[in-house]
């Protein structure tokens, strides 16, 4: 397992634990940190950047799973650069998959997804992937692991992940910014929300099913950003937020913001991506393949509760 220490990464693990699975987790931590507290699995401490690195597990696996791809967040990163460790490193799993016999699954990302799109919202949404790296990485790992030969390569592409088990610095997680009242204004903008617990779930029915060369959209509940807001202050006891501004204005805010940071050598406040992210989400709708697969979304009431458990175990909020 591959990123099996992240936000999407712990959920999978914990899913397959749940079923007896005998786990190895690859990680550059020496440690499992406190979303995989009481889980039986070994660890590997290494730089998974590295394809030589990669080449060096021997051990013979069913099934390698990488939700800990490339992701990059800098504005100004050598993009051929990026391609050059992402390429590597993603033939350096297929290697280790055709090894093993075994099946290769990638985490991977909506915003990957073909989609009718015209007018302005082309347009911000080309500007965008010409802009900023992560979405020309993103696009060049699946189309590298979907034109594999000689290995099962399964794509899981979830819609924006909330529950327990996120270990990102508070700054960056919207519930405990919520509930610290530290939101003035939120984004007009309606974005799917799924549970990670049912990402796990879609990715070990693709494994059980088979379902090789396929990409698998998981989504859960259309909601909007105001919708959230109310939810999640309503369980902390705050006031929810009133203001709204336009996702399209923020976004390019956000993106000069962070351009003029680096520019000047100091970290950007919040990462432009996040609100480029939030432009290029919308409604879905959730599949057969992903109801047959066992992973039918929960309550999104039960996923904001369990997070916000979560959230304040850590001390977040």
């Amino acid at each position: 397992m591959f990123g099996g220490s992240g936000h999407i990464g712990s959920a999978i693990v914990r899913q397959l634990a749940s079923e007896g699975w005998q786990l190895t987790i690859v990680s550059r931590r020496s440690h499992l940190p406190p979303s995989l507290n009481g889980v039986d699995a070994a660890v590997v401490s290494m730089d998974d950047r590295q394809p030589e690195a990669i080449a060096d597990l021997r051990h013979h696996y069913a099934l390698i799973v990488d939700a800990g791809a490339p992701y990059p967040l800098s504005m100004l990163h050598d993009v051929g650069g990026l391609f050059a460790v992402a390429s590597g490193r993603t033939r350096a799993l297929l290697r280790l998959a055709r090894h093993c016999d075994a099946t290769l699954i990638y985490v991977g990302s909506y915003i990957t997804e073909r989609r009718h799109r015209s007018g302005l919202s082309w347009l911000q949404g080309n500007a965008f992937r010409r802009l900023h790296p992560y979405f020309a990485v993103k696009k060049r790992i699946a189309e590298e692991l979907l034109a594999a030969r000689e290995v099962e390569v399964t794509v899981v592409q979830p819609t924006v992940c909330f529950g327990p088990w996120d270990g990102k610095p508070v700054a960056q997680c919207i519930i405990p910014q919520l509930a610290r009242g530290n939101v003035a204004a939120l984004v007009k903008r309606t974005l799917n929300i799924v549970d990670v617990r049912d990402v796990a779930l879609a990715l070990v029915g693709a494994f059980r099913h088979r379902r090789c060369g396929q990409v698998i959209s998981v989504c859960g509940h259309n909601i909007s950003l105001m919708g959230l807001a109310q939810r999640v202050c309503a369980l902390a006891s705050v006031p929810a937020p009133r203001l709204q501004v336009p996702s399209s204005a923020s976004a390019w805010l956000s993106l000069v913001a962070q351009l003029g940071c680096e520019l000047a050598g100091v970290s950007p406040p919040l990462p432009a991506l996040a609100m480029m992210l939030l432009c290029e989400s919308g409604p879905r709708r959730i599949s057969g393949a992903q109801h047959a697969l066992g992973a039918t979304p929960r309550p999104l009431d039960e996923t904001l509760r369990d997070a916000f458990r979560w959230y304040r175990a850590l001390g977040y909020c």
